[in-house]
């Protein structure tokens, strides 16, 4: 077997051996490509909270430039729109080329909102983790182009999901429950603070609590 290109940031890693879990063919271990779907899935939301940050009055100072007698406001914070744009730009660059290995017809063409391309990449990308960890190196636009491997570009994608969540704050980040989704498999049930519900972040699929929890005894009791 091969071991979990993670390395020591393998999700499923040996707490004794500090070894990480063996990986199948995508090169990652089954736990890592489940946080990774997740992350990835939760990058359009964090796209939106980032909006919260970015105009003075929401979260955001702004800054002044100029040196006349009038100076003028800009109305951004900069900081917040260049994480914006990296994470527009991870999630579409990498959507191309698991279309075209999936044989998915190509995005339109036609101009569409930033927001818009951020939640369609990810819908398309996180039940697909496995197809781009299996990528070797792939020439994708980063603000420029780049050559990247898939394993390459989850840890990245992961990253920017990270980085939003310092910069936004993690009050309302949902918490990560054991148990596998019912409907897809994947490790990545979340509860957010106070809910009653619990949702899988990969197929969206969504359970009350108290379903949550009789469906999770039913998988400890076993057969």
């Amino acid at each position: 077997m091969t071991a979990c290109r993670a390395g020591h940031r393998c999700v499923a890693l040996d707490p004794t051996t500090r070894l990480p879990a063996d990986a199948g063919t995508a090169a990652l271990c089954d736990p890592c490509l489940d946080r990774a779907a997740a992350d990835i899935a939760a990058l359009p939301a964090d796209y939106v909270a980032l909006d919260a940050q970015l105009v003075p009055g929401r979260g955001g100072e702004g800054q002044r430039v100029g040196g006349g007698p009038v100076e003028a406001e800009v109305p951004i914070n900069l900081h917040i729109e260049a994480l914006q744009r990296e994470i527009f730009f991870a999630l579409t660059g990498w959507e191309r080329p698991v279309r075209w290995v999936e044989r998915l017809p190509d995005r339109s063409t036609g101009r569409v909102r930033d927001g818009w391309a951020v939640q369609r990449a990810a819908r398309l990308l996180a039940p697909r983790v496995a197809i781009l960890a299996r990528l070797g190196p792939t020439s994708i636009l980063v603000a420029g182009p780049v050559v990247r491997d898939g394993v390459t570009g989850l840890a990245e994608l992961r990253a920017l999901h990270r980085r939003a969540r310092v910069l936004v704050g993690d009050v309302r980040r949902p918490a990560l429950l054991p148990g596998s989704c019912s409907g897809c498999g994947a490790m990545a049930l979340h509860r957010d603070n106070g809910s009653d519900t619990v949702w899988c972040a990969v197929c969206h699929r969504r359970w009350t609590y108290d379903d949550y929890q009789r469906y999770v005894g039913l998988m400890l009791a076993g057969p």
